[in-house]
């Protein structure tokens, strides 16, 4: 939101590179997308408040988001539309060169070594600032839920497509709806696994 000159270079000029270097030496592509592709729109589908998260209302997608979830009209922020960009740009690549080429469009991802800070792998930072007693800010009311996905778990998946007989394809990644967890449950997890409460306040829905 601040600085998306750097979010547009990094993001879709630095993945075109990526893509020719890959088409000069005829590699294979596995491009780290994201599920915020999707925009806005994930947010018009009508969901149930429960009292620790919120769940689709709409029962075809209590198992997954298929990949054929509509992209276009809609908000992405400037870092979704940048991915998104990136994205098809992965996408025709494997179209008219004939890249194999995986894109993966992730929610999630946590592990070891992911030593973060608040804007970015909220799974581990909540767990820092649980065990150091740092403040903890939500933005919203905590009830959102995601899909966390263990990195080994994406490698594995990775390797497999590098190693099947699919030339290219889209990927949804994630752990499914067993897997999810919402920022309340969180804090309520590490709340009964150190003994320690973080001092959490709630603050509006950040933009985009």
């Amino acid at each position: 939101m601040l600085e998306p000159r750097t979010d547009f270079e990094v993001n879709l000029v630095g993945t075109f590179n990526v893509l020719e270097t890959a088409r000069l030496n005829d590699s294979s592509i596995v491009f780290c997308s994201t599920n915020k592709v999707y925009g806005n729109n994930v947010n018009t589908v009508p969901v149930h408040e429960r009292p620790t998260r919120y769940l689709f209302a709409d029962h075809k997608f209590d198992q997954r988001v298929p990949e054929s979830f509509p992209i276009d009209q809609t908000g992405h922020s400037p870092y979704g539309t940048s991915k998104l960009a990136a994205d098809i740009y992965v996408q025709e690549y494997a179209h008219t060169y004939g890249l194999k080429a995986g894109i993966f469009r992730m929610s999630c991802i946590y592990g070891e070594r992911q030593f973060r800070v608040e804007d970015q792998g909220w799974l581990s930072w909540f767990a820092i600032a649980a065990h150091m007693g740092k403040p903890v800010t939500i933005y919203g009311d905590g009830k959102q839920a995601r899909d966390v996905l263990y990195v080994s778990d994406l490698l594995t998946a990775y390797e497999a497509f590098l190693e099947s007989n699919v030339k290219h394809q889209v990927f949804n990644i994630g752990r499914g709806p067993d897997n999810t967890l919402s920022l309340l449950e969180l804090l309520r997890m590490l709340r009964e696994m150190t003994g320690k409460d973080p001092q959490v306040s709630f603050q509006d829905w950040r933009p985009s």
